[in-house]
């Protein structure tokens, strides 16, 4: 299984997934064209699965399952919130606790705690490897059914959207939004994404730890890392920034 994260930020999100029998995209949060231009040769994914409805995880949704034809697995209610962004396209819904085999790959979704009419979550377990990884995207904090779902994978996709200190630090942002951010239902800070790795991942058996979705205005690659060495100083090789130049292979 390949993992390719072709962006990551709260300007946009998509994450492809592949082997040579199957391929799915994870959120489609830039145009077309960009997509398109990023994404490698031959680019036709089996499937797409949505988080969320937010414009940073679904704004070339649409577009792009009107040109390639591929099917759209979302909740129902964020679909019901855009729908007219999904006119002629073929769309599935899928809810936590649903699973849906792709090919080659078994996709089961899990409950999210975000601001959106629905926000999931995804393991996509390998059939032919028997891998299993998890994405976790824009979530406030961490439940009993979001730390159930995502134990036991050999890889992960985890946001880490923002520094605390440096959002309530920063200064353009009223105290609404950061309160927002912040908030159970917000995103997830480096603080709280470190904690869930400390007390649930065992990194000695993980291949690596995507961590994205980072935002910048309060977060930054250099700071992560920088509190990853803290935290975890004899695993730095496993931990990897999104997006990434090349795809990451699990195996």
């Amino acid at each position: 299984m390949y993992v390719h994260s072709l962006f990551s930020s709260s300007r946009g999100n998509a994450c492809l997934i592949y082997n040579d029998k199957t391929s799915i995209l994870i959120d489609v949060g830039v145009s077309y064209k960009k997509l398109v231009d990023a994404a490698p040769n031959k680019f036709k994914p089996n499937a797409v699965f949505i988080t969320h409805e937010h414009s940073d995880h679904i704004a070339g949704a649409g577009i792009l399952g009107r040109k390639m034809q591929c099917p759209i697995y979302m909740p129902k209610a964020s679909y019901l919130v855009k729908e007219s962004k999904f006119n002629d396209c073929i769309i599935n819904h899928i809810e936590g606790g649903e699973a849906v085999d792709i090919g080659n790959f078994v996709i089961t979704a899990f409950s999210t705690r975000h601001d959106a009419e629905a926000s999931i979550g995804f393991t996509i377990y390998e059939k032919t490897t028997k891998k299993k990884l998890g994405i976790m995207a824009d979530s406030g904090s961490f439940g009993p059914v979001m730390v159930n779902a995502l134990k036991d994978c050999n890889a992960y996709f985890l946001e880490a959207d923002y520094d605390t200190a440096s959002l309530w630090a920063f200064e353009d942002y009223v105290q609404e939004h950061k309160e927002r951010v912040d908030s159970p239902f917000g995103h997830m800070s480096n603080q709280q994404v470190l904690d869930f790795i400390e007390n649930f991942i065992d990194l000695k058996n993980v291949v690596f730890v995507l961590l994205g979705h980072l935002s910048p205005r309060t977060n930054s690659p250099e700071l992560l890392q920088t509190q990853l060495k803290q935290r975890f100083p004899q695993a730095m090789d496993k931990f990897i920034i999104a997006p990434t130049e090349k795809p990451l292979l699990l195996s």
